[in-house]
């Protein structure tokens, strides 16, 4: 007898070509638009997928691929998405505003994934769609307080490792388990969009304003970082799906968001205080325009502050102490920055520890980072995309008129430039 399933694969062409002729411009919205059924369940899934793949095949003059078997196939989620997972099991899910359907939400989360060290980084990736652009307006941290130390969105051109499974993403420069996957969280075109900390709150961007991924932006994939600083919790083989919760449009926004980000190279000796560590580079590209900033040190971190400096005139972008929750911070004067602008940062310790500490990737390391958020309303970013010290550059060597007290103070627990 013809079995429900066969069927249920008819009436799903029907509605297939339904879509086609309602507007769906390709397979990806096609199988969006049906995902919003109810009716569909997961055992057909697959059957939907192996039956467009075979069509179109059978369309390019093909005779469709032979069994590969139990191999992993696509996963589409129930609600539409901006994101298309890997092959492989999705930790991504959606939902779609009823009012305005072409907004919603994703969350990109890591896989259940088991710590087994301290200082554990790990690394997941999603694919973006080639056929057109989304804006993510919105960045939310999903997580258990305690649980990551630290969290990074990337946007890459190509990730680390091509797979659906989470890989080993820290520390480079150190010898690993040769049985583990190591890469870093992108193999080329490599930029920051997101950093979460300390139990900060969600960023929402100023309205009009959306970091573009996927169609033509060269973001072709989205890769989610998180650092596991202490893993006493997974001791009872516990595991963990911290993330990001993505708010997207796919209207498009008239402003471009990007991330410039401010670091350095360094040591901070043993039984010290008011050591600098600093940066300042040139700015080369279109003009930028200023609207969040966020520090980041580890334990010994006391004031991180960034500044733009322009005919030998300090102005100041930022400053924090990093100890408090590492947000970014709402700007709120219009700071621009134009090709000839010195942007430079500074990060001041303390320490109490017997031993001199290194600028590195644990816990027990120090880190200097400085992010400056940004909207253009030029078509292109910026290529200069970083500024990073080699922890001897000292602002005293080119620059004049330092604010070398205000740079490293504090007058009030509030950011100075925050709402």
């Amino acid at each position: 007898m013809a079995s429900f399933r066969h069927i249920f694969l008819v009436l799903a062409l029907s509605l297939l070509t339904l879509c086609q002729v309602l507007g769906a411009n390709t397979r990806e919205e096609w199988i969006a638009a049906l995902s919003r059924l109810p009716w569909l369940e997961d055992r057909y899934e697959t059957d939907l997928q192996n039956t467009l793949e075979e069509e179109e095949e059978l369309e390019n003059g093909g005779e469709g691929d032979e069994d590969e078997g139990d191999g992993a196939s696509v996963y589409f989620s129930y609600e539409p998405s901006f994101m298309v997972p890997m092959d492989g099991p999705s930790y991504q899910s959606s939902s779609v505003d009823e009012d305005k359907p072409e907004n919603g939400t994703s969350d990109l989360r890591m896989p259940n994934v088991h710590p087994e060290k301290a200082n554990d980084y790990f690394c997941y990736a999603a694919q973006m769609p080639r056929n057109r652009g989304a804006y993510i307006v919105g960045f939310s941290p999903v997580t258990t307080p305690g649980t990551a130390h630290h969290i990074l969105l990337y946007g890459c051109k190509d990730p680390g490792m091509e797979q659906q499974k989470p890989w080993d993403c820290g520390e480079m420069d150190m010898i690993r388990d040769e049985k583990k996957m190591t890469a870093p969280p992108c193999a080329s075109g490599s930029k920051i969009l997101y950093a979460w900390a300390m139990d900060a709150p969600p960023l929402e961007l100023p309205k009009g304003i959306g970091f573009e991924v996927g169609g033509d932006t060269g973001i072709d994939y989205l890769v989610l970082q998180v650092h596991y600083a202490n893993v006493d919790k997974f001791e009872d083989g516990s595991t963990d799906d911290s993330g990001i919760a993505l708010e997207w449009t796919l209207t498009p926004q008239p402003l471009k968001a990007g991330v410039y980000f401010m670091g350095s190279d360094g040591e901070i000796p043993g039984k010290s205080k008011d050591v600098h560590l600093e940066t300042a580079c040139e700015y080369e590209g279109p003009t930028l325009h200023a609207f969040a900033y966020r520090v980041h040190t580890h334990k010994l971190g006391q004031v991180v502050s960034g500044y733009r400096i322009r005919d030998e005139f300090w102005t100041e972008i930022g400053k924090r102490s990093p100890q408090l929750p590492q947000m970014f911070n709402p700007i709120t004067k219009d700071i621009e920055f134009q090709s000839g602008d010195t942007l430079a940062a500074r990060c001041t310790f303390a320490s109490d520890r017997d031993e001199t500490t290194y600028i590195g990737m644990t816990g027990d390391d120090e880190m200097c980072n400085f992010y400056i958020m940004y909207y253009t309303s030029e078509e292109q970013l910026p290529t200069m995309k970083s500024c990073y010290g080699d922890g001897q550059y000292k602002w005293a060597n080119d620059l004049p008129n330092i604010p070398d007290k205000e740079a490293s103070s504090l007058t009030s627990d509030a950011p100075s430039n925050s709402m």
